[in-house]
């Protein structure tokens, strides 16, 4: 028996969608290209709650963030709500990338931090910027 979930506000909706772009990587402006706005601050309205999204324009947002619409607003509110909360345990991403490189042994260790100090490198020389990434 499929469970039954409660409707979402604009702002809980909102909620959802600020935590998908930011899971994925996206920049509100980046979001808002890709979904035709005329600027992030578009994207901003809808995530705060205070403009709405029509059902074509959520199921384009869940998949430029690489949401399965079956799958999305599954995750516990409280998870998704709790920024401070988050910011401690760190991003999903940065959380998942941690295990993925805990479970290498450590010649794929070596290997990974590797290519990744010569991404970080070649991503300075081309930007023209020092940057550093503890690893």
């Amino acid at each position: 028996m499929r469970q039954r979930l409660k409707p979402l506000g604009r702002k809980e909706l909102g909620r959802y969608l600020r935590h998908y772009r930011k899971r994925a990587g996206l920049s509100a402006r980046e979001v808002a290209a890709h979904l035709g706005y005329a600027d992030q601050q578009s994207v901003y309205n809808v995530e705060s709650g205070k403009t709405s999204l029509s059902i074509e324009r959520l199921y384009e947002a869940l998949s430029i963030y690489g949401v399965d619409p079956d799958e999305a607003f599954t995750e516990p509110f409280e998870e998704v709500d709790n920024p401070s909360k988050a910011k401690r345990r760190g991003s999903v991403r940065e959380n998942e990338l941690r295990k993925v490189f805990a479970d290498l042994d450590n010649e794929n260790q070596r290997i990974v931090l590797r290519v990744a100090r010569g991404l970080l490198a070649g991503q300075s020389e081309s930007s023209g910027e020092d940057r550093h990434m503890p690893l």
